[in-house]
């Protein structure tokens, strides 16, 4: 996602930073503290601001995540519609993206978003949450689109910009299709912008939330932009650990 540079460019530095220490485990506070939005207790690592029953994260990510998609699939070529029901469904939606024509037959696209790190997620030492949330979405689905002539894939991602198995092999192949349809570009350059798309549509929707959260009436939290314009020493970029670093 940090290679994303027309994203990244127009980011806060304050959401930068926030993004950065996410992704690496770095702590956002120096202590827990009370999250302003529900009241509980919340951690310095940002857990909590990312899951949040009122505030949290999961839902913009994963709408931000499919309209990427959206447009991925556009510009290799597909044909696609959204939040669609097999005929004469009228109680389900398992199709956040329905794919025209994939492999001879419209494909079935459930995009889910899930946080790895949340407290409430107990699996087994041996089972991944992406695994879990991907099993649990072809119970619910899979049938139904398959009795209507569908193809059916759980595109699972988590709140760190990683995709399963089979959501990255589908990429893969939307890939290789746009590569070959855009001979300016190499494949290389193809597969760079799709899955730093992808991750920065992921991470950057918890970036607001995550800085949001560690600046609030915490000394220790990470100075809004608007603080640090309003020092007089704004003016000063001092050099600070890798986290705090934001390409130019």
């Amino acid at each position: 996602w940090i290679a994303h540079v027309p994203m990244i460019s127009q980011l806060p530095p304050n959401e930068f930073r926030a993004a950065v220490r996410w992704v690496l485990g770095i702590p956002l506070r120096a202590a827990p503290y009370r999250c302003p939005d529900c009241g509980r207790t919340a951690d310095a690592r940002g857990i909590h601001a990312v899951c949040c029953q009122k505030t949290g994260t999961i839902g913009r990510s994963h709408t931000a995540l499919k309209e990427a998609l959206v447009q991925i699939l556009l510009k290799a070529g597909f044909a696609v519609k959204t939040e669609q029901s097999p005929p004469g469904v009228t109680d389900r939606v398992p199709a956040d993206i329905l794919v025209g024509n994939y492999k001879g037959r419209p494909l079935a696209i459930d995009v889910t978003i899930v946080t790895p790190v949340c407290p409430s997620n107990k699996l087994p030492p041996d089972q991944l949450l992406v695994d879990s949330a991907a099993l649990r979405k072809v119970r619910l689905s899979r049938d139904l689109c398959q009795s209507a002539g569908w193809g059916y894939l759980p595109f699972v991602a988590d709140t760190f910009g990683a995709l399963r198995c089979d959501a990255r092999n589908f990429i893969s192949a939307v890939i290789s299709r746009q590569a070959s349809s855009f001979a300016p570009l190499t494949r290389e350059e193809v597969s760079r912008s799709i899955w730093s798309t992808l991750s920065c549509a992921i991470v950057l929707r918890a970036a607001y939330q995550l800085a949001r959260q560690a600046a609030i009436d915490s000394p220790h939290g990470l100075p809004s932009s608007r603080e640090r314009r309003s020092t007089s020493t704004d003016h000063v970029r001092p050099r600070a650990d890798a986290a705090d670093q934001r390409p130019r």
